[in-house]
């Protein structure tokens, strides 16, 4: 591993955290598919990021979870997002309970928002089932969702 190859790889990291936050897994999956990468220096990317205090799970996971959740976006949701970008269980529960608890709020906003989109004709059954299959959709469980449709129609 001579430095020039390790120098490549840091900025190659450090570029792509300019344009956005990753985890750890996801950074490390970036750049192992470049033909130059090996394991050695994915893992020194990694270590020389840490040390730079410029690749957290934790930050990017709260981050990240508090973004799904400004979009409306509930705890199933954001769980499966951050699994789906590698943040590990320990890191996605610490985010989640920043964000649970204003998790009815946020649904019932949802279905208002999705019942401005129904036609007023529709009738009362079908607007039911879609705003609870629009808020299961958002990754909010299924008891959340049925006090919020049930408050979007009153």
């Amino acid at each position: 591993m001579d430095e020039t190859s390790k120098l490549k790889i840091v900025d190659k990291a450090l570029g792509m955290l300019s344009r956005r936050a990753h985890s750890a897994q996801e950074l490390a999956a970036k750049l192992s598919r470049g033909k130059d990468a090996s394991a050695e220096l994915t893992a020194y990317a990694l270590s020389e990021c840490r040390r730079l205090n410029l690749l957290d799970d934790a930050a990017f996971a709260r981050d990240l979870a508090a973004e799904l959740a400004s979009r409306g976006c509930g705890e199933l949701r954001i769980r499966m997002e951050l699994r789906k970008r590698g943040v590990s269980p320990e890191a996605g529960d610490g985010a989640l309970a920043a964000v649970r608890e204003d998790e009815a709020e946020r649904a019932e906003l949802a279905a208002r928002f999705k019942l401005k989109s129904i036609r007023p004709d529709e009738p009362p059954r079908k607007k039911q089932e879609k705003l609870y299959r629009f808020l299961l959709s958002r990754g909010f469980p299924p008891q959340t969702a049925l006090a919020a449709m049930r408050k979007a129609l009153e």
